[in-house]
């Protein structure tokens, strides 16, 4: 390395096909990439199996000069001619990292709430203190008033009723 700058890879001379002219040789791990596609594309006959881009770019990268298996690259001529379409939709994994925090604090928050207020209905009622009574959040049932809370503390731009929703999907 001389003033900052990579020097440029050397070739190795090497009978073996799967050095290729830069010196990279093939991996188990793409090998297994190449097995995993394959076992992919044999499982699903009823309807086309999507494989992203991002999948096989890496199976043929981590494979210079490997030949790509025939199943493979029908595939990849069907995608390229425009035959596979990826799924309609978002991702299985769409949430970002704060939208999962919410999702996981929201029943924790609530139930917290919904227990107070219970047990505040049985021994003093919830009439509630002068400043707080005509708050938004201090109207209904105890549940409703414990999704509206939670919408509060959390700062949350969803309604209760969808606060209730997520709550009344996770499980105990």
């Amino acid at each position: 390395m001389t003033n900052g700058k990579r020097a440029p890879p050397q070739r190795q001379n090497s009978t073996d096909p799967a050095v290729t002219e830069n010196g990279r040789k093939a991996s188990g791990y793409g090998r297994t990439l190449y097995l995993i596609i394959e076992r992919k594309l044999q499982e699903r006959s009823d309807r086309p199996t999507y494989i992203p881009p991002e999948q096989l770019a890496r199976a043929i990268r981590f494979n210079p000069g490997v030949p790509i298996p025939l199943i493979i690259q029908d595939y990849l001529c069907d995608y390229l001619d425009g035959e596979i379409k990826a799924p309609a939709g978002r991702p299985p994994g769409h949430l970002k990292a704060p939208e999962h925090l919410k999702t996981a604090l929201i029943p924790i928050t609530y139930r917290r709430y919904y227990a107070w207020l219970k047990q505040r209905n049985k021994s003093v009622g919830l009439k509630g203190w002068p400043f707080i009574a005509g708050a938004e959040w201090w109207q209904g049932p105890p549940s409703e008033r414990a999704a509206r809370m939670t919408c509060t503390k959390l700062r949350l731009s969803m309604g209760w009723h969808r606060v209730l929703n997520i709550v009344s999907e996770t499980k105990e």
